[in-house]
């Protein structure tokens, strides 16, 4: 599958939104009645702001767009948090509890169900919070991403057991093989939803919105 890939520019983008929608309908009845229903893949959106004013930034950015809108998608991650809190600050680093070079990620190694994973080959007390976020990619176009909901900890061995929010379709996302647990800037594959791009001197803030698309690959 030919589908060009892009990363996000690196203008100062800010993240004006960046969260999980899980498709649902409420049907209210007589009686103080009411009746839930989820159907559908839950789905991430976005909207980013390039505050920058100076016309290279501005060039980037309309540049980016303009492959957008050409079919390209991208690796959209929130821009306020692209690691673990406890972390901020500087791309991940350090040693594997068994060896080797820590790069932010690790090995999915059990779905226990939709809501909770198994994750090995991290550092030992490995540091992770609620509103952190972690990506499950099978491949370069078949990923997912969640929403870590409550506090936890690698222990010695590197192995932490995480509470993750939307749920994970099982059916596409598996555990085992290789590392695709990712701590590192965690993002998802998104593709254009609207943009504004003004031209006006002083004012040329330029602004975006996408959602969540996904892929399967044989």
């Amino acid at each position: 599958m030919s589908i060009e890939i892009l990363d996000l520019p690196c203008v100062g983008l800010e993240t004006l939104r960046f969260d999980p929608i899980v498709p649902k309908s409420v049907n209210r009845m007589i009686g103080r009645r009411t009746e839930g229903r989820r159907y559908g893949t839950p789905y991430w959106v976005a909207e980013y702001l390039s505050p920058s004013q100076k016309l290279g930034s501005f060039g980037e950015v309309d540049a980016f767009l303009a492959r957008l809108e050409s079919g390209a998608v991208f690796r959209a991650c929130d821009t306020s948090r692209q690691r673990p809190i406890a972390y901020a600050g500087a791309p991940l680093s350090g040693t594997r509890a068994g060896g080797g070079a820590f790069d932010g990620r690790g090995h999915l190694s059990a779905i226990a169900n939709p809501h909770t994973i198994t994750v090995q080959q991290l550092p030992a007390a490995f540091q992770l919070r609620p509103g952190d976020a972690v990506e499950l990619r099978m491949s370069a176009l078949v990923t997912s991403l969640h929403r870590i909901t409550a506090e936890a900890q690698a222990n010695g061995s590197g192995t932490v057991t995480l509470a993750v929010h939307p749920a994970i379709d099982t059916q596409n996302i598996t555990a085992g093989g290789t590392l695709r647990a990712r701590f590192e800037r965690p993002s998802c594959i998104m593709q254009l939803a609207g943009f504004e791009a003004p031209r006006r001197r002083g004012g040329r803030s330029q602004s975006f919105s996408a959602q969540e698309v996904f892929f399967y690959e044989p």
